[in-house]
């Protein structure tokens, strides 16, 4: 945050829960979303002008992790319906905080069901244990 803005974690974290629950947002130009069955960042790359209509999305849970003063940077968790652009939803914090925002790192942690404490390395899979891995209910 530039050094005129003084953001404390309780005014950050009042920020974060407006975002809670069904929510309508902007998906970013440079999205995969179909415009006439063209991906709007194709579109946007020409220099077309790309106008998305919102989504409604859920954000179940959002939570400030740490805040590292030297650069600035929030650290948070989000759980997420599907369809959700973490990148949007940085912009969105940092405008709704006057500070401006974007994503500098993204790490899923889960789609579904699949988490990735329960990821297996590439290298270990083998062909004995290849039906186990990646069909388990099949073997339950």
């Amino acid at each position: 945050f530039p050094n005129k803005f003084k953001i404390n974690s309780d005014e950050i974290n009042t920020c974060l829960n407006e975002f809670k629950g069904e929510i309508d947002q902007q998906p970013p130009i440079f999205s995969a979303k179909k415009i006439n069955g063209t991906p709007a960042y194709k579109l946007a790359r020409k220099g077309n002008s790309v106008e998305l209509k919102k989504n409604k999305i859920t954000i179940y849970e959002i939570t400030l992790n740490d805040e590292i003063e030297s650069d600035k940077t929030l650290n948070i968790s989000v759980h997420c319906s599907k369809g959700t652009y973490i990148r949007s939803l940085a912009h969105d914090i940092g405008k709704k905080l006057n500070v401006g925002g974007h994503l500098s790192k993204l790490e899923r942690l889960a789609i579904g069901n699949n988490r990735v404490e329960d990821a297996v390395a590439l290298n270990s899979i083998n062909e004995s244990n290849i039906s186990q891995l990646l069909l388990p209910k099949l073997n339950t």
